[in-house]
């Protein structure tokens, strides 16, 4: 459950998924889908842990992924 009035949002990038700018881009995309769909209105805060194959994903099905997270909760 979330601590403040908005969710919060961690995001966790292991080294081992790619170089500095593979990884903020992974950082900005996940951190763009989190504000566009308002996911810091739901109840809850998250914490996203990013494995080597999403630096090969497009941007649905990170979304796809995403938001089927927040939906079960």
């Amino acid at each position: 459950p979330k601590q403040r009035e908005s969710g919060r949002i961690l995001i966790m990038i292991p080294r081992a998924v790619g170089s500095a700018p593979i990884r903020n881009t992974i950082r900005r995309r996940i951190k763009t889908i989190f504000y566009e769909h308002q996911l810091y209105t739901y109840p809850f805060d998250y914490a996203f842990i990013a494995r080597k194959k999403a630096a090969e994903k497009d941007n649905l099905w990170l979304k796809t992924m995403l938001l089927a997270v927040a939906s079960k909760q």
